[in-house]
């Protein structure tokens, strides 16, 4: 009885320690979305500019990370990080006091690299995804940012 038992016990442990290591790699997989860009790279980073811009995001900050870095000594590939902000999604959460806690995730983030194999992809977080993890305003805000970069992003993903 008492082995049936422990067999029990380690079986349980064992599922569940393997469960949880599957669980945290898809988590890591999910909490990224990325796509092929259906242009160069030179070119997707400004057609994301331009849609942000008609679609009355702004843009805070264009980063060219791989200027900063190259400037370092250190030989990467184009990545350029652009900065997305919607005043009226930003000011639903900077204005609630339990909202103000995702200050740390604003302005949504894009980012457009050039692969090894010279492919070019739009890198960008999975926002409906995480906020799901907060709830109230920050989900509804975030979950309306996603919605808004997908629908500007869309035209520019390959299929």
């Amino acid at each position: 009885m008492i082995h049936s038992a422990l067999l029990f016990f380690v079986g349980m442990v064992f599922g569940a320690v393997v469960a949880g290591l599957i669980i945290w790699n898809r988590a890591a997989d999910s909490m990224l979305l990325e796509n092929l860009s259906t242009m160069g790279f030179a070119e997707t980073v400004q057609a994301i500019q331009e849609r942000a811009v008609a679609a009355g995001w702004k843009l805070p900050k264009i980063h060219e990370i791989s200027n900063t870095v190259n400037e370092a000594g250190f030989d990467v590939l184009p990545v350029t990080v652009i900065e997305l902000c919607k005043a009226d999604i930003a000011g639903k959460v900077l204005s609630d006091p339990k909202g103000r806690r995702a200050a740390s995730m604003m302005p949504c983030r894009v980012a457009v690299y050039q692969s090894a194999g010279d492919e070019v992809v739009i890198s960008r977080m999975n926002s409906a995804l995480i906020s799901r993890l907060y709830g109230g305003v920050v989900q509804e805000a975030m979950t309306e940012a996603a919605v808004g970069n997908e629908e500007l992003l869309a035209p520019l993903l390959k299929q």
